[in-house]
């Protein structure tokens, strides 16, 4: 049995319900999707961790598409030079 809350930040407090963040990530999907991502299309992630972050991880793959995720410690020429190294 799951529980109703689930945890996202330990050190906020956040939570957040399945429901919620079911129905955020199916926001987000079709967000993305109007805006014409399409399966195969790869996503850089560049955010802190917090819910929005979540809820791309688990949108793009519903799509088809495929989560980069990036650590904002990195500079942005760091990260495409990620990306293009992952496309190769």
């Amino acid at each position: 049995m799951f529980k109703s809350l689930l945890q996202i930040d330990d050190s906020t407090g956040a939570q957040i319900t399945y429901r919620e963040l079911r129905n955020n990530v199916h926001r987000v999907a079709a967000s993305l999707y109007e805006r014409g991502l399409r399966k195969g299309d790869t996503v850089l992630l560049f955010l802190d961790r917090c819910l929005e972050g979540v809820y791309v991880v688990f949108a793009v793959p519903k799509i088809g598409g495929v989560v980069t995720p990036c650590r904002t410690a990195h500079t942005v020429g760091e990260s495409v030079g990620k990306c293009s190294l992952l496309s190769n």
